[in-house]
């Protein structure tokens, strides 16, 4: 075995899982274990060197590659040996952790299955490895732990950050939400600290900035509607009340009204209905024609930007299913569960199986007796 990574020999997979850093490594050809190691970068300057474990800790389920890498990538490692290894995560913020052999990197089989940057600090490593999905990990345990670095780095110092670049952090706690309620974990014991600090800070971009990312009204409305997922989720009804008041609110003063705005809008207001329809408030068929009255809004800006033109249809599908529940219960004031949870499932912004549990116990509510006798 020559004394460098040689092409062909190893390929890794790097992961987040249970609170360790998960190497899964390819082999072609034997190597010598004892010359695998991990280099973690902290955000201090510092590397940290230290020898992988072989052992599954107990708080880790190993993951399938399967789901992760392509057919073709699969079908070029059949046949190689698979050896998972497990780091635990140090007390400190890291910037990047790289699987090494005989102090060379193993190369990755992807660029998005790596741990090479894990706290962007500047608009160009935002842009690069986190604000856009085809840059980001696969792995939504990783995209969370990156979320979070994030944010916690941010808290630590909130003046280090220009204020041309809070929507970065922004997008931040937004993919750090969205992530939790996808893996259907408990936000962290400072995430009320974090939201309040990010919150302020939105306060501050100036006025001037309009992409997506940077717009104060879009990044106000896109956390308000995160921030209704995650409390949703974690059975706080008033502050998910409270939430979707404040979308509410924004968008009845008809002030800064735009296409980007539209797609966060009309999902929010659908939910709402639902949820205010299993309550028993009438104010739902106000909710519902918020949908169908922002989707008009909408197309009458119109827009040749291929992405918001895209959201417009899922706007649609959202104000479709608002005329379908108000036209119903203006006819006859009448439906079922399955009617109510089936056209409210265009509002999500998350579409995991324990979320949408949850929303069909929703819907379920408006209609004890049925829900009583299943």
């Amino acid at each position: 075995m020559q004394n460098t990574a040689r092409k062909g020999t190893l390929r890794s997979i790097s992961l987040i899982t249970g609170g360790h850093l998960n190497f899964q490594l390819f082999i072609e050809r034997q190597v010598d274990p004892a010359k695998l190691s991990v280099c973690m970068k902290t955000l201090s300057g510092d590397d940290i060197v230290v020898a992988p474990m072989q052992s599954v800790p107990e708080s880790v389920t190993p993951i399938s590659h399967k789901r992760l890498i392509s057919t073709r990538m699969q079908k070029r490692v059949l046949g190689w040996e698979k050896l998972d290894l497990y780091v635990p995560i140090p007390g400190e913020h890291i910037t990047s952790a790289v699987l090494e052999y005989n102090k060379k990197p193993v190369p990755g089989l992807a660029t998005d299955l790596s741990l090479d940057v894990l706290l962007p600090t500047t608009k160009d490593e935002f842009r690069e490895h986190f604000s856009f999905v085809n840059k980001r990990h696969k792995s939504a345990e990783v995209v969370r732990f990156m979320s979070h670095q994030i944010l916690t780095n941010f808290l630590n110092d909130p003046s280090a950050v220009p204020a041309e670049d809070i929507g970065y952090i922004v997008n931040a706690l937004v993919i750090y939400i969205y992530k939790l309620v996808e893996l259907d974990e408990t936000p962290s014991k400072n995430f009320e600290a974090i939201r309040s600090a990010v919150f302020e800070a939105l306060e501050t971009i100036p006025e001037h900035l309009k992409s997506v990312r940077e717009d104060r009204a879009h990044l106000r409305v896109s956390a308000l509607t995160a921030l209704w997922h995650i409390y949703f989720n974690a059975g706080d009804i008033p502050r998910t009340v409270e939430c979707l008041e404040h979308i509410t609110r924004l968008y009845e003063t008809k002030k800064n009204f735009a296409v980007s705005l539209g797609f966060n809008y009309c999902k929010s207001f659908l939910f709402y209905a639902a949820l205010q329809y299993s309550s028993g408030d009438k104010k739902a068929l106000r909710s519902w024609e918020n949908v169908i009255d922002c989707y008009k809004a909408s197309v009458a800006l119109g827009t040749r930007k291929i992405t918001w033109f895209a959201e417009m249809a899922q706007s649609h599908q959202a104000a479709l299913c608002a005329l379908m529940l108000s036209e119903r219960v203006r006819a006859d004031g009448l439906m079922d569960a399955e009617f109510l949870y089936n056209n409210t499932l265009p509002s999500l912004r998350v579409s995991s199986p324990e979320f949408k549990t949850r929303v069909q116990a929703m819907a379920a509510t408006a209609f004890p007796a049925v829900s009583g006798s299943s």
